[in-house]
C-alpha cells in the first residue's frame, strides 16, 4: 500500500519486452500525485491502479480500494513489447483524475487503450491526447464494486490508427459481461475523436438519459443503444 505518495519529474524508459512491462503499479493506495513524468519504451501498462476486491463486503469498505489519485501532465509513449495490457489501468478506484497527459503506442483493441477503467466511482477523464486507442469502460462480474459510476470524459483529443468501425478502444466504449452492472451517471462531451467511435452497451439504457448526457462530441460513428439522449453531437 502507498499512501500520501508522489511520483513527479521523473524519467521510465524499459529497453527490454523480456520481463512484465509495468512502470507504475499501485494496489489500495491512497492520496497519490503521479505528474510531469516520461515512460516509454517496451511498456505493458503504464500506470496499474488496483483495488484487489473479491467481495462486497470489502468493497463496501474505502479503505480496501485505491482512491483520491491524480495523474496529469505526463507524457506516455509505448513504442513495443512482447504484450499490451493498457496505458493505465485502473481497477476498484475512488476519485480517480487522469488530466492532460499525452498516451500512444497502445493499439485499438481488447488488449489495448489508452485508459481502461472497470469497477469503480467518480473518474475524470478530461483534456487528455490519445493517439492510436482510446479509452475503455468496463464493469466485471468478478470483482467488486459491481458498477460504474460517476464518469466524466470531457474535452479529450483522440487520433486512433488503423481503418475505422465501431469497435472497442477506437475512441469511447462501454461494455459489461453480465447484466446485473449498475451504470450512472456518465458524462461524455467535448471530446474530438478522429478515426474513431463513442460506443456505449449499456444494460439501463435509461440512465444516461436520466443521469448523464453525450454531447458535443466531434466524432464519425457514434453507436448508441435505443433510449439514450445524446445531442450537439456532428460527424
Amino acid at each position: 500500500w502507498i499512501l500520501r505518495g508522489r511520483v513527479k519529474y521523473s524519467l521510465f524508459e524499459r529497453t527490454s519486452s523480456s520481463y512484465l512491462g509495468k512502470v507504475i503499479k499501485l494496489f489500495r493506495s491512497h492520496d497519490i500525485v503521479i505528474r510531469n513524468n516520461e515512460m516509454k519504451g517496451q511498456l505493458e501498462t503504464a500506470i496499474n491502479i488496483g483495488g484487489g476486491l473479491d467481495t462486497a463486503s470489502e468493497a463496501s469498505k474505502t479503505v480496501n480500494r485505491s482512491y483520491n489519485i491524480d495523474i496529469y501532465h505526463n507524457i506516455i509513449t509505448r513504442t513495443g513489447g512482447s504484450r499490451e495490457d493498457h496505458g493505465i489501468y485502473a481497477i476498484a478506484f475512488k476519485d480517480l483524475l487522469i488530466y492532460n497527459n499525452t498516451i500512444s503506442g497502445w493499439s485499438p483493441t481488447g488488449a489495448g487503450g489508452a485508459v481502461k477503467a472497470r469497477n469503480g466511482e467518480d473518474i475524470r477523464i478530461k483534456k487528455n491526447a490519445f493517439k492510436d486507442s482510446g479509452v475503455l469502460l468496463y464493469v466485471y462480474n468478478s470483482k467488486h464494486p459491481k458498477y460504474l459510476k460517476d464518469v466524466v470524459i470531457q474535452g479529450n483529443t483522440m487520433t486512433i490508427s488503423g481503418s475505422n468501425s465501431a469497435v472497442k478502444a477506437r475512441g469511447v466504449s462501454y461494455w459489461s459481461d453480465f447484466d446485473g452492472a449498475e451504470e450512472k451517471d456518465f458524462f461524455i462531451e467535448y471530446n474530438v475523436i478522429n478515426n474513431g467511435c463513442i460506443k456505449l452497451d449499456f444494460n439501463k439504457i435509461d440512465v444516461p438519459a436520466v443521469n448523464g448526457a453525450v454531447r458535443n462530441n466531434q466524432c464519425p460513428i457514434i453507436n448508441l443503444k435505443s433510449g439514450i439522449t445524446n445531442s450537439g453531437n456532428t460527424n
